[in-house]
């Protein structure tokens, strides 16, 4: 079985897909020795160049719309010649961008249809998910989710049939997140002591807003500061700058912009507590990194989340500011409690890994070569 990795998704910059798809691509290198990568940044996928075709760099998603465009013309024009061409089995796509038209089995993954909950925040995506993603699924021969409620999505808004989504969880990489990281020279670099973090986008339905509100309700209680590590997107960071502002924090919230790879773990073992009062995630790796360095969690109660972090994480009703407060600060001020959820934190972790998501994606490509699709 020769497998095919579209992984036109992969920048030079890792996002948070950037990050799912090569430590899918290294393990599944790893189990599989049959295996083609497309990609425009081989050095992040970790391959040998044996095991690469090149595509054109114009497709990576720091180009925008320009590239978003470029990217789902070269997949329903290029990419279908190409794997006939390298003789392909079968292709995998590391996202719902894929072909209308395939030209060998496909098999799709999807890790979420915010654009759908939230088309505001996706103005031109919202078209994408809303028609040409119903057709690519009904293409595909095999349909994988990150989350059973990203399934169960699927099911509500696309009318999936159940039996063609197989629910295969994303890991995190066991060696970068851990126990015992020195945190002191980041803690230096920042000037930070105590802080709480949230680490993730600047979009509206991660709920920034409302964690400011709870947070300036504990801060004259304890001496805390809010760390957001986060790229500041123009399109949101002045606002939150100002509420920061209208709420008087202006000395204890500290936006990060992007953080550094190696710096990222030593934010979260430094933390006190982890907060990420999400309205919505398809998978949410940010609590489990947190959890795998043996931070304290507090999560939203919403779609995803509860299945990650199980029963090692406060839960809160994402909209109520006045539970975020007082979930805040019973960690903070409860050691034993603290001391507690790390120690679940870090067994409920162990649940989750790269490698066994590889595993779980190669069987499903199996059933895929062996019975034609999934159902």
């Amino acid at each position: 079985m020769k497998i095919v990795v579209n992984a036109s998704i992969v920048d030079h910059v890792l996002s948070g897909l950037g990050v799912y798809s090569v430590n899918l691509i290294r393990e599944l290198n790893k189990l599989h020795d049959d295996l083609l990568v497309y990609t425009s940044c081989p050095e992040n996928c970790e391959v040998d160049l044996a095991k690469v075709r090149l595509i054109s760099r114009g497709l990576q998603p720091s180009g925008g719309q320009e590239g978003h465009f470029r990217r789902i013309l070269w997949t329903q024009t290029s990419l279908p010649l190409h794997l006939l061409i390298d003789r392909a089995s079968l292709v995998l796509s590391l996202l719902p961008e894929g072909m209308l038209f395939p030209s060998v089995p496909q098999v799709v993954i999807v890790h979420d249809v915010l654009p759908l909950h939230f088309p505001k925040e996706y103005p031109r995506q919202q078209y994408y998910f809303r028609y040409c993603v119903p057709m690519l699924l009904r293409k595909s021969k095999g349909i994988i989710a990150d989350s059973e409620n990203t399934k169960h999505d699927l099911i509500a808004c696309y009318g999936i049939e159940a039996g063609r989504v197989r629910v295969v969880s994303a890991g995190y990489e066991k060696k970068r997140y851990r126990m015992g990281i020195d945190v002191e020279r980041v803690k230096e670099k920042y000037g930070l002591t105590s802080y709480l973090l949230y680490v993730g986008n600047l979009l509206p339905h991660k709920n920034i807003r409302r964690l400011l509100q709870a947070f300036a309700c504990i801060a004259g209680q304890l001496p805390i500061t809010f760390v957001i590590a986060g790229t500041k997107d123009h399109r949101y960071h002045p606002a939150l700058e100002a509420e920061v502002q209208a709420l008087g924090l202006q000395n204890r919230v500290l936006f990060l912009d992007y953080v550094l790879t190696e710096e990222l773990p030593c934010l979260y073992a430094g933390a006190d507590v982890f907060v990420f009062p999400s309205l919505y995630e398809g998978f949410g790796l940010p609590p489990l990194e947190a959890m795998a360095c043996g931070t304290p969690v507090i999560v939203s109660n919403v779609s995803s989340l509860p299945e990650v972090v199980g029963d090692a994480a406060l839960m809160v009703d994402p909209y109520d500011v006045e539970g975020m407060t007082k979930a805040m600060h019973r960690v903070l001020s409860d050691e034993g409690l603290s001391k507690e959820m790390r120690r679940k934190g870090l067994e409920r972790a162990k649940l989750f890994s790269w490698e066994e998501t590889a595993r779980s994606i190669l069987k499903v490509l199996d059933e895929v070569h062996n019975q034609g699709r999934l159902s």
